[in-house]
């Protein structure tokens, strides 16, 4: 899955994958507007990404797995 950011400085954006217990699953640094993200590790069920600029300013989005 690739999620494209909307990134006007060239500063990193940190995002986090969440299940539905809220616990986090992958998480890392993104370095310029495009995350490719492998799902296929994850198992089917309702997640959220959620993305942190260095700003402090967060955005959440669900995601769901289906197989």
């Amino acid at each position: 899955m690739q999620i494209t950011f909307i990134n006007p400085t060239s500063a990193p954006i940190s995002y986090a994958v969440l299940d539905a217990l809220g616990q986090t699953r992958e998480h890392g640094e993104v370095f310029g507007n495009t995350l490719s993200l492998d799902v296929s590790r994850l198992v089917p069920g309702v997640y959220f990404i959620r993305a942190t600029g260095e700003d402090g300013i967060s955005v959440s989005r669900q995601l769901v797995i289906l197989r």
